[in-house]
């Protein structure tokens, strides 16, 4: 199977939506840890809610992405599966990874935030230049990070979960990882390229943060029961 379709399209909504939500969570922010800035002026109540608002919005991303991909790879094959599983599976996947995924990101936000105001005291900083910091962190190189990287992962699990469904059948098939082939793979991707799963290679894409890679599936045999 190709690419994702439409993936540059997915990743980009992705962005600009994480970039949304990452800017009110930085007006927030500054309001709550005041002038000067005390990262105890922060209640738990904020991290609770912003965590709760980004991971909504992944989990629904998620979901998109999971079922787009899962549907792309069952057009290709001769045999169908039951699409009501593959819905539930692309629920159960993207809620469970959007909360483990966001619990990381906020306590690295949180920690990053408490490193940011003891700058602020340590190097007699203002109140620009901590805005500054923290609009760094908040900004949209980390919501293109997210976006890059989840929307492959998020493809690949739901290609693996129509996957798992036909070999639930008895169709077995072979994954095989997939490079761009361009000036922008890694070294680290580069030697995997149409690799089967085995050798050299047994955890999905992604393998780093903004790993474009992706498996393709070929059609091995069926096993009769």
């Amino acid at each position: 199977m190709a690419e994702l379709n439409d993936r540059m399209d997915w990743e980009g909504d992705l962005a600009r939506e994480l970039g949304k939500i990452e800017r009110a969570h930085l007006g927030r922010l500054l309001e709550e840890l005041g002038d000067p800035p005390d990262i105890n002026n922060v209640p738990a109540s904020f991290w609770t809610e912003t965590g709760e608002e980004l991971q909504a919005a992944l989990s629904r991303n998620f979901q998109g992405i999971y079922t787009a991909a899962a549907q792309q790879i069952l057009d290709a094959q001769p045999i169908g599966v039951d699409w009501g599983i593959v819905n539930q599976n692309a629920i159960n996947w993207a809620r469970r990874y959007s909360f483990d995924l966001v619990q990381g990101i906020t306590e690295t936000t949180r920690r990053a935030v408490s490193d940011a105001v003891a700058a602020f005291f340590e190097q007699q900083q203002t109140i620009g230049d901590l805005r500054a910091a923290l609009s760094e962190l908040y900004g949209p190189v980390r919501a293109d990070l997210i976006a890059s990287t989840e929307v492959t992962r998020a493809a690949v699990q739901g290609e693996l979960s129509v996957v798992n469904e036909l070999a639930s059948q008895g169709v077995q098939m072979e994954a095989i990882w997939r490079t761009s082939e361009d000036e922008l793979v890694c070294p680290l991707c580069g030697p995997l390229a149409d690799k089967v799963e085995g050798d050299g290679w047994n955890e999905p894409p992604p393998l780093h943060p903004r790993c474009r890679c992706w498996l393709s599936h070929e059609f091995v045999g069926v096993t009769v029961g």
